[in-house]
């Protein structure tokens, strides 16, 4: 899978566990328009127990022969607003 996670120094008040796992496009499908507007080409579940104090560095390498070239790449998380699930 190749994900990175660096967590700084500080960023958890206590030892704690992050699990990283593999998630489907299927994850984000009660997002509207999801699989019109946007092409999810990796994702993952990054989970843990508590709130971070500081941000954690996530690095999802571009899967082996995608095309890379004149395409733009984004980070996003599934989040929810009053609207309903949406990519953040």
């Amino acid at each position: 899978m190749g994900v990175t996670v660096k967590v700084p120094a500080g960023a958890f008040d206590v030892p704690t566990l992050i699990r990283i796992a593999p998630a489907t496009a299927s994850a984000f499908a009660e997002v509207p328009s999801v699989s019109t507007e946007l092409s999810i080409i990796s994702s993952i579940t990054l989970d843990f127990d508590g709130i971070a104090n500081k941000p954690l560095d996530v690095d999802i390498p571009v899967p082996p022969n995608t095309p890379t070239s004149g395409h733009e790449f984004q980070l996003g998380r599934l989040g929810d607003s009053a609207l309903g699930p949406r990519i953040e």
